[in-house]
């Protein structure tokens, strides 16, 4: 297993330089907000490896009342994939985008058993958002088989995204099993193939303590249902979330262009 931390401007120099990659039909990659494709260039074929931002670019840091994780865009309407336990009874939700970008979310339906919520959000405020290419297996060639290399990508407190690589050990209808290891605060985060297509989304469901215990990989096949209800539920919505932005964090300890400012104005009195 292998982790590393990159912020988003260095996040297109990750190279995506798997082996044993498997074919598969994927989603073709679109600029969120859009409905347009994010290159000049013909749907997603089976063999195609897509660009590092668009692992990047599709992932939010989700908060909640109850703490926060992450999640990913997955379609140009708004709609965001996380954890059910990362949203869990909460009634204020956020997303954030980037360290200056966070909005108001709605929950528009989740499944505690599958550890799966979709959340809509007004996508207006993040022109640079990407939607994550889905996997969609046809049935002749997998999107995923044992032996093959997975990253997971998370946004744990907005600013940087972090990396985690692992194997695949086993699969079975519901699950993907890895040796990524998977903490609360940045499960609900896309899990992509070696062709940069999402094949499922990690969860720390069932985890006691965190980071122990169970850390599991749900198949992207599992939230399609979800998806499904979801968009139907668009439809009888007359207004989107606000896009107002929210206020975000510090990224830093100490805020030191403020700091700075200050310490200048009080001297110069």
């Amino acid at each position: 297993m292998k982790i590393s931390t990159l912020s988003r401007r260095t996040a297109l120099t990750v190279a995506l330089a798997f082996a044993g990659a498997a074919p598969l039909a994927a989603q073709a990659p679109t600029r969120a907000g859009t409905g347009t494709s994010s290159r000049e260039e013909k749907p997603a074929k089976g063999n195609e490896t897509h660009e590092p931002s668009l692992m990047f670019d599709s992932v939010v840091t989700v908060w909640s009342e109850f703490g926060h994780g992450t999640g990913f865009i997955v379609d140009q309407k708004g709609l965001i994939l996380t954890n059910e336990r990362v949203i869990g009874p909460s009634k204020i939700i956020t997303v954030q985008f980037d360290p200056h970008n966070k909005v108001r979310a709605t929950l528009l339906v989740a499944d505690k058993e599958k550890d799966i919520s979709v959340l809509w959000a007004n996508l207006a405020s993040c022109p640079t958002c990407l939607v994550a290419p889905i996997a969609v297996d046809d049935g002749k060639q997998p999107s995923i088989v044992v032996g093959d290399k997975v990253v997971a990508v998370s946004s744990p407190m907005g600013p940087f995204k972090l990396t985690t690589s692992g194997v695949v050990n086993r699969l079975d209808a519901q699950t993907i099993t890895s040796d990524i290891a998977t903490n609360p605060w940045i499960s609900g985060g896309p899990v992509f193939n070696s062709q940069g297509v999402v094949v499922g989304m990690t969860s720390a469901a069932g985890q006691t303590v965190p980071g122990q215990g169970p850390s599991k990989i749900v198949r992207i096949g599992e939230a399609g249902l979800l998806l499904d209800q979801a968009k139907s539920k668009l439809v009888t919505i007359a207004e989107p979330p606000p896009a107002a932005l929210m206020p975000v964090e510090p990224a830093d300890i100490f805020p030191t262009d403020g700091l700075e400012s200050r310490t200048t104005r009080t001297h110069g009195a």
